[in-house]
Order: C-alpha cells, then structure tokens, then sequence
C-alpha cells in the first residue's frame, strides 16, 4: 500500500509539474502519515509543513516530532495561529456551539492552506 501511495504522490506531482508539496499538519495520524508519504516520493527538503494551531501553539507538538522524525528541515516549517482569522467571526454570535466553532476553524485553515 505504501509504494502504491507513494507512487500516485509521485505521479500526481509530476503530473501537475509539481516539486514540491505543503501538508497542513495537526500531528494527528492522518496528517503524520501524509507528510511521511510525501517525504517518501519527493523528499524531505521539498515537503512544507504548515502549522494552524488556534491559539495553544503547543499543539504543534506533536506535529513537530513528526517532522523531525521524517526529516524535514525545520527552515520548511511555517507556522499561523488562526486566532486573529477566527474570533472576529466567533464574536458574531456569541451563542455559537462547538461543532460550529469547529467548522470555521477547519474552514479557516483550508483558506490558508490554499492560500500558501
């Protein structure tokens, strides 16, 4: 399954003329492993974790020990706390629950990953 992701990394890239790769990374598995894959087909030096903590910028934590582990430079880390892009939209409606914060935050960080 590995050399199969790998593969498609690889061919997708090359496809789009693509060098090189960003990965939003939470340090969660999902995110850990597509970096580590996307170390694998295009190397450690052209992979550019982006980091969106809300806040806690230790969350990263985790995010970062995955990308030492895999070896990637940390001069290809950029990292963004989405707080000032969230609270104003927060502070619309202060009622707003969980899942809805939730989903601006993950709307927010999509909006920056395009973006970079």
């Amino acid at each position: 399954m590995v050399k199969a992701l790998v593969q498609f990394i690889e061919t997708s890239c090359e496809t789009a003329k693509f060098k090189r790769a960003i990965v939003a990374m939470s340090g969660g598995l999902d995110s850990s492993t597509s970096a580590a894959l996307a170390v694998r087909a295009l190397g450690a030096k052209n992979v550019y974790p982006l980091l969106l903590p809300y806040r806690d910028l230790r969350s990263t934590d985790d995010a970062k020990l995955v990308i030492t582990n895999v070896g990637i430079p940390k001069s290809n880390i950029t990292q963004i706390d989405i707080a000032p892009f969230v609270d104003p939209m927060i502070a619309l409606d202060p009622t707003m629950d969980r899942v809805r914060r939730g989903n601006i935050m993950a709307r927010v960080r999509m909006i920056l990953l395009y973006d970079e």
